[in-house]
């Protein structure tokens, strides 16, 4: 699949200059489950390419992300990574997952079938931050060289082509998203407040949208409305 080798060349080029960056911060600052784990490489399939809305969604950090000898180091592995990422998102492993963050893509699907008259809906999973470490947490001493070496989420929209993005990132990552997709504007959305729900947009993006972390929008009760906010907007297009 041209999508699927277009994203392994260009993870494979970046993980060059990554790779003895990551090593020395592993081997020489961080300690234990503080170290750097490994990138979420992501794939797609044809349910995603031929479907009539596709959505890339965004969650803040993946932690702990396929182990190396039980330890979650990084091994930047581009090959295994790519499978790991595909036996996971694309075989639908997710959907056995009860945590609020899958419910909460769950529903978005179910609110767009619903709305728009049943149309099919692919999915692609990202980060916001592309590598996190072997334990809950913002990796602060290790996102630094994710700017620098493996800038990329950028090219993976080009390579995707999306028609929407909604970065389940909250607006305390606000900051964090302008070093991945460059210089945005948050226009609002109706009556909702910027920090619950708005736009993203900038010269590079398609129709997108930034909302809290499904587990704030359960905990707060805010799922409903902001899902419901979501797919109205889409269904204005």
């Amino acid at each position: 699949m041209q999508e699927n080798e277009q994203l392994i060349e260009l993870y494979e080029n970046k993980i060059k200059e990554l790779t003895p960056e990551i090593d020395k911060l592993n081997g020489e600052i961080l300690k234990g489950k503080a170290r750097a784990t490994n990138p979420l490489l992501i794939q797609t399939d044809l349910n995603y390419l031929d479907a009539d809305i596709r959505i890339m969604f965004f969650g803040q950090e993946t932690n702990i992300w396929h182990e190396k000898h039980g330890d979650f180091l990084y091994h930047g592995n581009v090959k295994k990574l790519t499978k790991f990422y595909s036996d996971f998102f694309l075989n639908e492993n997710y959907k056995k997952h009860k945590s609020p963050f899958w419910n909460g893509i769950k529903k978005l699907e179910q609110e767009i079938k619903k709305e728009l008259n049943n149309p099919t809906v692919g999915f692609v999973w990202n980060n916001v931050l592309k590598i996190g470490r072997g334990k809950i947490g913002f990796p602060s001493k290790i996102n630094p060289l994710t700017n620098k070496y493996f800038k990329i989420v950028r090219d993976e929209i080009a390579i995707l082509k999306p028609h929407y993005i909604v970065f389940f990132s909250g607006p305390n990552y606000d900051k964090l998203l302008k070093y991945v997709i460059g210089e945005f504007s948050i226009p609002e959305i109706g009556s909702f407040d910027k920090r619950e729900l708005c736009f993203v947009k900038n010269e590079t993006l398609p129709l997108s949208f930034r909302t809290y972390h499904p587990n704030y929008l359960y905990r707060s009760n805010k799922m409903d409305n902001v899902i419901a906010g979501i797919v109205n907007e889409i269904k204005k297009q």
